[in-house]
């Protein structure tokens, strides 16, 4: 990936050519919505044939971030196909089924299917299957706040990465491992799986897996040098880089996490403005797909630009419905988050009897997330993490090690060869100089003796 910096930020030059006004975002949220719907590729299920179904399942695979209800949909028509599948569909589906889960907030449904699916033998040919089960099962136990089980299970998977030879599975465990330290607060934890798979960009031949990556990178290192002045124009460019691969890949709701992620960015450059016009895009975005906890980190944000323009009738608009929202999906990473603004805005507003309930909600949920056993745990188990990222990382420097070393012996061996070679030449010229003196010599004896004769 190319970093170009001092670029303008893409995604909001697009955004900024259309109307600033409610009315627009209204529309384009309703625009993206009908795209969605109409133009997601939708072939109905009931009429799939069991020779159709590779074709089929390669679709909701592409679609699963992108129009969630469709594939949740499709899904329901396709299941009873599932008595005729073959081994591999029936692992490709039952990923399928999980996700599908986890987008719509049904955690404990997609986890209690995980959990049954990696627990069975899996043919050897199709062990990629198990890992990318795996990452998924991590990512839906951290976001149900779940992190020592999640870090668990990053554990079993790392080790499993190097035999599965998938550079998706390895895509979806080190950033989820991105994403995990990043929402307990731990960026450079965060910024060093960010870079084991960065290293490894080259070989990510799908636009899809180069846009989770390249997001995922963006954000890593925002969150280690986001306030470091001048680190700011590589992040600018970082996310731009994202978004292009976003954009190439169709991935709304990741264009919506990037369009927050360059919203941050401005706010930082107190350019308040833009960063609310930017943010209402990625809301846009996230409420068109729907998924609600980018909705929710998005009215959070709004709420924080508002704090800054003084507009406190504005941010507690935002901070509620980031609430509702919360409460709805039992998020307890927001909800601490939320909780913690309303109770400073209500204290700064002089509403106490709020701000002491908001606070004692803030206190809840922050202590469900990282009370002072579960910290000790996650502590043990990110040791015991980053003890198999180093054990993977001297993998692969072992392997590159042997590559060279085959290298080496291979250029030793041509050089033996070219020597030999040159040896033989080197003979070879000799003798034939030693012969044709050799000849020079008898004839000018015979010259000599001819001489004497006469």
């Amino acid at each position: 990936m190319v970093v170009k910096n001092g670029r303008l930020i893409g995604f909001y030059e697009f955004l900024n050519r259309m109307s600033k006004s409610t009315l627009t975002v209204k529309a384009f949220t309703c625009i993206l919505t009908t795209y969605a719907v109409l133009f997601c590729g939708y072939v109905s299920a009931q009429n799939v044939k069991l020779s159709e179904l590779d074709q089929q399942l390669t679709l909701l695979e592409s679609k699963r971030t992108q129009s969630p209800p469709f594939v949740a949909e499709s899904l329901k028509e396709v299941s009873p196909l599932i008595k005729d599948m073959s081994v591999e569909q029936k692992y490709r589906f039952r990923l399928l089924q999980a996700h599908s889960y986890a987008m719509s907030d049904n955690l404990e449904a997609g986890i209690k299917l995980l959990v049954g699916e990696v627990s069975k033998p899996f043919v050897l040919d199709l062990a990629k299957y198990r890992t990318r089960m795996m990452s998924l099962l991590a990512n839906i136990y951290a976001a149900d706040n779940n992190y020592v089980e999640a870090i668990q299970t990053l554990q079993h998977l790392f080790p499993l990465l190097s035999d599965a030879n998938d550079i998706i599975s390895e895509v979806h465990g080190y950033t989820l491992a991105v994403e995990l330290f990043g929402e307990l607060g731990m960026p450079n934890e965060a910024l060093i799986y960010a870079n084991i798979i960065y290293k490894q960009f080259d070989q990510i031949k799908s636009p899809r897996y180069q846009c989770f990556t390249a997001l995922d990178y963006a954000a890593s290192i925002e969150g280690v040098y986001g306030e470091v002045v001048e680190k700011w124009s590589e992040i600018d460019a970082l996310y731009q880089d994202a978004f292009e691969f976003c954009t190439l890949a169709n991935e709304g709701l990741m264009i919506a996490e990037i369009a927050l992620g360059q919203a941050r960015m401005l706010i930082k450059r107190k350019q308040y403005v833009e960063a609310w016009e930017l943010t209402q895009h990625g809301l846009a975005l996230s409420s068109s797909i729907p998924y609600r906890p980018n909705i929710a980190k998005a009215h959070l944000l709004l709420a924080k630009i508002a704090l800054y323009q003084q507009q406190p009738q504005s941010q507690l608009e935002h901070l509620d419905k980031a609430l509702a929202l919360s409460l709805t999906i039992e998020n307890s990473r927001l909800l601490s988050e939320v909780y913690q603004s309303l109770a400073k805005l209500h204290e700064a507003l002089g509403h106490t009897d709020k701000a002491l309930a908001y606070l004692k909600g803030y206190q809840t949920h922050h202590t469900k997330i990282l009370g002072e056993t579960q910290r000790q745990i996650i502590a043990l188990e990110v040791s015991t993490l980053g003890n198999l990222a180093k054990v993977r990382q001297i993998d692969e420097l072992n392997k590159e090690l042997n590559a060279v070393k085959a290298e080496l012996t291979a250029a030793e061996y041509d050089h033996q060869r070219l020597m030999l070679m040159m040896s033989c030449l080197v003979t070879l010229i000799l003798f034939t100089t030693c012969m044709v003196l050799l000849k020079r010599s008898n004839g000018a004896d015979r010259q000599v003796f001819k001489g004497l004769k006469s």
